[in-house]
């Protein structure tokens, strides 16, 4: 997990992070401290057009720790749930991961499921 100076949680050393919270996606903004990802962008395609709700903005860790699912998304791994993050919390693989999970992997490969 790498966190800029205040504190505030950017992107893990694999990818883009998203979190969601209260019904919705939240991931960092675009703003000069992250790298773009051509993943996270289409992961965020990908969520609207289900009709997920998506912000981008800064995180706070706090809203990190009590987050109800945490993902990354990186041009190599794809979409990868993250479950544990020594020292600040864990979490479970839902709804909106296999949503977001799913709508990627038919976007990239045109199938349902990864085998």
């Amino acid at each position: 997990l790498l966190l800029d100076a205040d504190g505030a949680p950017l992107e893990t050393a694999r990818g883009n992070l998203f979190v969601v919270r209260e019904g919705a996606l939240v991931t960092p903004a675009l703003d000069g401290r992250l790298l773009p990802g051509i993943a996270r962008a289409r992961a965020i395609e990908v969520a609207r057009t289900a009709g997920i709700e998506v912000t981008e903005r800064a995180l706070t860790l706090d809203e990190l720790v009590n987050a109800d699912e945490v993902f990354t998304t990186g041009g190599v791994r794809g979409l990868e749930p993250i479950h544990r993050c020594a020292g600040v919390g864990e979490w479970d693989s839902g709804e909106f991961t296999a949503r977001v999970r799913a709508g990627l992997q038919r976007a990239w490969l045109g199938a349902d499921d990864w085998s």
